[in-house]
């Protein structure tokens, strides 16, 4: 398991024949359609459409759409393969006005290995959910597995400083609401240190 690396394509233009893919796609009545593609050996391309009426603010992490590949492993069950990295440089975060009906894209690894199955991408976006469809590849079953860099990474340490593994877990695998959760959980675990340094103070200056 290894973090998420997509990088946006700013140059990218959409054709008529991708614009004619999205129209008929199984999910194309949802208001953000995703497709990924196998571009090759090591890239997928994945197109991201508002098919809402309005624009779209898209969140950006340093020019990186929010997403995480997930597979089937042997029992049929999807699960993550990456997470995600979040940056705690205030710089690196930003919107993208997304215009309605525009289709954007950007590119990610595509992984190889020995075991056959099915990936699919996991996109959080405005606090929602959005899969892509899905692909047929090979991958490694060790990337199923939580890797020690995930437990050391920083961001996962500091949920782990406030809550537990469970919340840590969900933060990095991009689940909605988990930020949110930890930011909440965060602000109760600063206003208790400040509590209990009131209390030192004030117990410090009786003694005296």
């Amino acid at each position: 398991m290894d973090y998420n690396k997509n990088q946006s394509d700013f140059d990218f233009i959409a054709t008529e024949e991708l614009k004619a893919e999205f129209n008929v796609s199984e999910n194309s009545k949802n208001k953000i359609q995703i497709i990924a593609k196998i571009t090759n050996d090591t890239i997928i391309s994945i197109y991201l459409k508002n098919n809402t009426k309005d624009s779209l603010l898209l969140s950006k992490q340093d020019w990186h759409l929010y997403l995480i590949q997930e597979a089937k492993n042997k029992k049929e069950e999807w699960k993550p393969i990456e997470y995600w990295s979040y940056s705690w440089c205030g710089n690196s975060y930003y919107s993208e006005k997304i215009e309605s009906g525009k289709i954007i894209k950007t590119d990610t690894e595509k992984y190889n290995g020995t075991f056959e199955t099915e990936i699919r991408f996991k996109f959080l976006i405005n606090n929602e959910i959005f899969y892509s469809n899905q692909l047929k590849c090979k991958i490694d079953m060790i990337q199923f597995e939580i890797p020690e860099k995930f437990t050391k990474h920083s961001t996962y340490n500091n949920v782990l400083r406030v809550s537990n593994k469970e919340l840590a877990e969900k933060v990095m695998f991009l689940e909605p609401n988990a930020i949110e959760e930890f930011s909440e959980k965060q602000k109760i675990w600063r206003n208790r240190i400040i509590e209990k340094n009131k209390t030192g103070k004030q117990t410090k200056s009786k003694k005296r």
